[in-house]
């Protein structure tokens, strides 16, 4: 038994178009499991079948999912992943043979001072803290490949990179801490292929024309909005009272090199750090500077800030640019788009329910507790 394991997704902060793209990853499996299912202890082999439709052909693992002949493929489960450190995030020194196959569970897992770490404690540990949710994973994953094959629904692997690079496009910086908490690359794209089969499952119900578009503009306008950067200029000084005179001139509209050369450290340490931050968006400075400059006005200085070092530092909002929601007419694709995405998360949950009470499901395992993303 292998499972993955991520980060929670509260750790990071997504726009409301990326919230709605992960939402659709993770819809199928934020759905209470209401299955008929019995708690054990014990590893169990999975019995689930829907409908008394046939158990679901294999789908091609990530590794072959490059650009290539379209082939026909069903969604795929977590059964591949290699397993990770509970709560660490890092994997385990056991993940590089596990994913070559070269595990030998005739041996101890691991070996720690003598003392061995068997692959039956091992298996024990995985099982209390992740076998619901990953069993619960695989019958929604089985549930939407019979579906999919009673309609005749495919997903090419050049789909799943499309989709691929969506969420490359859409989550940014946040892509790879996206990616963590499916634990790989390959997770993630299995998850993605999800996102395939729904969109086209449920393609029938969805329907954004254009007072769809244009609401959903006027409602997010933000999300669409281009970066803002901010110009920070940052005066170290010596003593808080050189600070309070440094301030007072940067409100004044001194220039910054004027008043370095006056009330900034004479210590090189110190004086390295007087300088013209230049435009940057604010998620990128330090934090104590990040929320300074967030109560400034453009052209002000803020109080003396105390620092580690005995020195006291002054920052002056230099200026904002960027921030601008792009009329509707230059953006229309990428808002029906979001509006199409957002619609999907809407319906999802409810489908894969229905798919649940239309199937029938036995598990040996307790169901687990719905999956949420981030508020």
């Amino acid at each position: 038994m292998s499972f993955r394991r991520g980060l929670p997704l509260s750790k990071f902060s997504l726009s409301a178009a990326s919230l709605a793209f992960l939402t659709l990853i993770l819809a199928a499996c934020s759905t209470g499991n209401q299955a008929a299912s019995v708690p054990t202890s014990a590893p169990a082999t999975e019995q689930t079948s829907a409908g008394g439709d046939a158990a679901p052909t294999s789908a091609p693992t990530s590794s072959q999912a490059a650009p290539g002949p379209a082939t026909t493929s069903a969604p795929t489960g977590p059964a591949g992943a290699t397993a990770t450190v509970p709560g660490s995030g890092q994997p385990n020194q056991a993940e590089a043979p596990a994913a070559s196959g070269q595990v030998d569970r005739t041996k101890p897992a691991a070996v720690v001072n003598g003392e061995p770490i068997t692959f039956e404690e091992l298996d024990t540990r995985l099982e209390r803290q992740f076998a619901s949710q990953i069993i619960d994973d695989l019958i929604v994953e089985k549930l939407l490949a019979q579906e999919a094959r009673r309609r005749n629904v495919t997903v090419t692997p050049a789909e799943v990179a499309q989709e691929e690079q969506r969420a490359r496009t859409q989550l940014r910086e946040q892509f790879d801490q996206v990616v963590q908490q499916f634990g790989s690359v390959e997770a993630f794209r299995d998850r993605l292929r999800l996102n395939v089969y729904l969109r086209k499952l449920l393609a029938p119900q969805i329907k954004v024309g254009a007072p769809q578009i244009q609401e959903y503009y006027n409602q997010n306008k933000q999300q669409f909005a281009t970066p803002e950067e901010i110009s920070v200029q940052q005066v170290v000084t010596d003593s808080q009272q050189a600070a309070t005179a440094a301030a007072r001139e940067l409100s004044a509209g001194a220039k910054l090199p004027a008043v370095i050369q006056k009330h900034g450290s004479k210590q090189p340490e110190r004086a390295r750090q007087s300088r013209d931050l230049g435009f940057t968006q604010v998620q990128t400075l330090p934090q104590e500077i990040a929320l300074t400059v967030a109560n400034l006005q453009p052209g002000k200085a803020s109080e003396p800030i105390p620092q580690e070092d005995g020195s006291f530092a002054v920052v002056r909002l230099a200026g904002k640019r960027g921030g601008q929601v792009p009329p509707l007419a230059q953006i229309r694709a990428q808002v029906e788009e979001a509006a199409r995405d957002t619609r999907l998360a809407e319906l999802a949950p409810q489908f894969i329910q229905e798919l649940r009470s239309k199937g029938q499901i036995n598990s040996q395992f307790a169901p687990a507790p719905p999956q949420q993303p981030a508020p």
